[in-house]
């Protein structure tokens, strides 16, 4: 069901139009002046935005003006409706960014006729963002990485069988095996490389970022044990997880919040000893929900907590780390998609303990 933000002064008006809106499927939330339909805009992320211009405190054009400057709301399509049939009211509007304009008196089947060439367009304006974000994110997975995975399956596959041979002596089996992981090692590198060129992707797309925010993930204590419980098994340590979460329904796809999840439990587990805990806690707050991942083992030195960036790497001599370094920066852009924050309290020698927060779905 679309979400339509209605913004007009004359209460009559918009009562009316709200009841007619509502009978054709559409859920419609209102304001009556242009400093309560930003704010509401920037709440709700409407799917378009109907709006006079003339009304006190802020009018139209300066709340248009205003949504314009807001990265989550400048994409929203925005309807004018007014009395005023001036053309450089409309020349106006439409400099500001405003997608159609209908002039009083009209009847409501114009204004859904309107409403609907509106989201049909915008859905197409998506549909055609998805294909070149796939489009791009194709091409580039199958240039260069395509170039070393073919002949890595390859390492793989046979370095598999060749260290379960029984023609080989133990020796042999060894620097087999050593190659295996070696070769592991590198197609972990590349399938993050590919997660970090897709996230600088999509936060270069406004269109997909307003799409991504308006999706959610429900239950997500649930998500959250499952993914935690399948790294443990890889590292042979369900025994070391420990568990205190919160249910909780979040502002964010399904699939970034798992991505978030295994990039930070990857590290969690990499990063400390069998037989050492790693404690995953959530809690609720202000409609912010909070996750800490807290592993006892390698943490990071104090000035590597303020160079976080891709292909940065702390302390590799001393810690052997394996990879490019991406892991967090690829959470910190997924978590800057949707409004949320990262923040890592580490001691070098003992522990590191990550937060993710993100917006909890309202009600």
């Amino acid at each position: 069901m679309y979400k339509i933000l209605l913004v007009e002064d004359d209460y009559e008006m918009r009562s009316n139009i709200k009841r007619y809106l509502e009978l054709n499927n559409f859920t419609v939330f209102d304001a009556e002046n242009g400093k309560e339909g930003a704010e509401l805009a920037a709440i709700k992320q409407p799917d378009l935005i109907v709006s006079d211009i003339s009304m006190p405190v802020l009018d139209g054009f300066e709340m248009l003006a205003l949504l314009q400057k807001n990265i989550s709301t400048a994409t929203i399509p925005f309807l004018f409706l007014s009395a005023r049939s001036d053309k450089s009211d409309v020349r106006e509007g439409m400099k500001l960014g405003a997608n159609d304009f209908l002039s009083k008196p009209f009847s409501f089947s114009e204004l859904i006729d309107v409403i609907n060439v509106q989201l049909k367009k915008k859905e197409l304006e998506k549909k055609q963002s998805e294909d070149r974000i796939e489009q791009l994110r194709e091409n580039i997975r199958l240039a260069i990485p395509h170039e070393l995975r073919t002949p890595l399956n390859s390492i793989l596959g046979i370095s598999s069988i060749l260290a379960k041979s029984e023609e080989f002596s133990e020796d042999t089996k060894e620097m087999v095996q050593m190659l295996n992981e070696s070769a592991q090692r590198l197609h972990s590198t590349l399938e993050k490389y590919n997660r970090y060129v897709y996230v600088e992707l999509i936060t270069s797309d406004y269109a997909e970022i307003n799409y991504l925010q308006s999706k959610i993930t429900n239950a997500a204590q649930y998500i959250i044990e499952e993914i935690a419980y399948s790294y443990a098994e890889k590292f042979n340590r369900t025994k070391d997880l420990k568990f205190d979460l919160c249910s909780a329904d979040l502002k964010i796809s399904e699939e970034h919040f798992a991505l978030l999840l295994e990039e930070l439990l990857h590290n969690a587990f990499k990063f400390s000893l069998e037989g050492k805990v790693i404690a995953i806690n959530s809690k609720k707050s202000n409609n912010i929900f909070s996750l800490t991942i807290k592993n006892t083992g390698q943490g990071f030195p104090k000035d590597a907590l303020e160079q976080i960036g891709a292909f940065v790497q702390f302390d590799r001599k001393k810690y052997e780390q394996q990879g490019i370094g991406l892991g967090l920066i690829i959470v910190k852009r997924i978590i800057s998609i949707y409004k949320g924050s990262l923040d890592i309290e580490s001691d070098e020698k003992s522990y590191t303990a990550v937060t993710i927060s993100l917006p909890l779905i309202e009600g």
